[in-house]
C-alpha cells in the first residue's frame, strides 16, 4: 500500500470542515489497519492452536525445542 499526499485548496470558510474530513479519513484508515492486524493475529492463533492440538510433542520437549531455535536465531544474528 502506498501513501498518497493530497493538497486541497478551499475557501477559508470551508477550511475547518475540510481538515475535519481529512482527519476522519486518516482515523478511518488507521482503524481499518488496526482491525486487519487484529484479525491476522487471531487467525494465526487459531492456526497454531489447530496445529498444536494434533501434536504429540510434550510441553517440556516443545519448550526445549523453542530454546534451541531461539539460540540458533541469536547465533545467526550475532546476539
Amino acid at each position: 500500500m502506498k501513501e498518497l499526499n493530497l493538497k486541497l485548496e478551499v475557501p477559508d470558510e470551508y477550511a475547518q470542515e475540510a481538515q475535519r474530513l481529512a482527519n476522519a479519513v486518516i482515523a478511518e484508515d488507521l482503524m481499518l489497519k488496526s482491525l486487519e492486524q487484529c484479525a491476522k493475529v487471531e487467525l494465526q492463533k487459531r492456526l497454531l492452536k489447530t496445529i498444536s492440538s494434533k501434536s504429540k510433542l510434550s510441553e517440556k520437549k516443545a519448550y526445549e525445542l523453542s530454546e534451541l531455535i531461539k539460540a540458533g536465531v541469536a547465533k545467526r544474528h550475532g546476539l
